[in-house]
């Protein structure tokens, strides 16, 4: 998880991506994770991988979802849910920076994206776009297929959220006390992260 988040944050937190039922809207209804643990039997824990709990040997007559969760960006939902905890540590008036992959096609150019700087990390390339925190939600909500940004963060640098374009989970750095909150939040399922975590497909030694 080292790669994926900066250093030197008091504390860090995986947030899972639902699973979702079709429904009328574009999103679907969100389907927690510990929802088909339950189902199929299986065990919820830092570590958790998607496949492990709900694999395609584990779907029922009846299964509580359709689609598997998104990988590489939030669901507009949860990004809603992630925004006011978030501001706690930000002023509402502070710029963010947003840091988008330039491998989605499609993306508005009335977003910003000519003429804005860029900058790379080891096999990545992405924009540099600023704005308000809650240019976080339109993003999700209003560009093609929902992508959204791969890391923001503050000026102050009071916390970082991180998705990475191949995983179904979003690692968010910030101090103790925002940390806390985002795992206690009843609309988000989150645990306790370290920067040794393993976040591969075999990490997940507890489910067979």
């Amino acid at each position: 998880m080292g790669a994926l988040v900066p250093h030197g944050f008091e504390a860090y937190a995986r947030l899972l991506h639902p699973a979702s039922r079709d429904n009328s809207s574009h999103e679907g209804s969100p389907v927690r994770w510990s929802e088909i643990a339950a189902r199929n039997g299986r065990a919820m824990h830092p570590l958790v991988q998607f496949e492990r709990i709900a694999g395609a040997g584990l779907r029922r007559d009846a299964p509580l979802w359709d689609r598997a969760p998104l990988s590489g960006h939030l669901p507009a939902a949860v990004v809603d849910h992630l925004v006011p905890v978030l501001r706690e540590g930000t002023s509402r008036a502070e710029t963010c920076w947003f840091a988008v992959w330039y491998g989605y096609g499609g993306m508005p150019e009335t977003e910003g994206f000519h003429g804005a700087p860029t900058f790379a990390r080891p096999g990545r390339g992405y924009y540099l776009l600023r704005g308000d925190i809650g240019m976080s939600a339109a993003m999700a909500r209003t560009w093609p297929h929902g992508h959204g940004p791969s890391l923001w963060w503050p000026d102050n640098r009071a916390w970082c959220v991180a998705s990475e374009i191949d995983l179904d989970s979003t690692y968010i750095g910030g101090s103790a006390d925002c940390i806390a909150r985002l795992l206690a939040h009843p609309g988000l399922g989150a645990f306790p992260a370290a920067l040794e975590d393993d976040v591969s497909a075999a990490s997940d030694t507890l489910n067979p």
